[in-house]
């Protein structure tokens, strides 16, 4: 089945062979160019002991919720195309939550060098990170668990609400957009 067609299973091991991941479901095993999960990791350094933090892992096209060291969800991502340094890579290391907002519009259109410019209306549930890239939700494709967006960490609009309703800072019940305070900081964002 292509990652077009969305499913969610549950696998009870993991092994590794020939440097590939395969994963037992109830169906059977499962090679990995044929799911995405996450590779469990050890949270940053920046992160207190029980403090949520997000791990978005470009390899795996994954992000995921983390309280402490524990897991709690996991949502398909597509990231930047780019590399390196390119204003389409999303930007990896560690970064705080800077701003929260319901919606917003995101265009690229004071960009005179760009090969292809785009401009989106009322983009949902966006995490700004560093700048102007963030996580969101996307309607415009669906191709999750790849590499499709200029540099934001494109979410499915479920997935996006749902890390932006974990995430802090909290927004206040009727207000469309909050920044941190240092009584409640931005969620660490964690980009391998």
């Amino acid at each position: 089945t292509s990652l077009d067609q969305f499913e969610s299973i549950r696998f009870s091991e993991v092994v590794t062979k020939n440097r590939k991941r395969w994963f037992k479901t109830e169906r059977g095993w499962v090679s990995e160019s044929d799911v995405r999960a996450p590779t469990p990791t050890e949270p940053p350094p920046e992160v207190q002991p029980d403090e949520r933090w997000i791990d978005v892992e470009i390899d795996q096209q994954v992000v995921t919720a983390y309280r402490g060291a524990t897991p709690l969800f996991t949502a398909l991502a597509s990231t930047g195309k780019g590399t390196g340094k390119s204003e389409r890579a999303t930007p990896k290391g560690a970064h705080r939550i800077w701003v929260k907002l319901r919606t917003t519009d995101m265009d690229n259109l004071e960009n005179e060098y760009a090969g292809r410019y785009y401009a989106i209306e009322e983009v949902p549930w966006v995490l700004f990170f560093k700048k102007g890239y963030g996580l969101h939700g996307t309607f415009w494709h669906r191709r999750f668990g790849r590499r499709q967006s200029h540099g934001c960490v494109n979410l499915t609009p479920r997935a996006a609400e749902r890390f932006f309703h974990w995430a802090s800072p909290r927004l206040p019940a009727g207000w469309s957009a909050v920044i941190p305070t240092q009584y409640d900081p931005g969620t660490l964002v964690r980009v391998r």
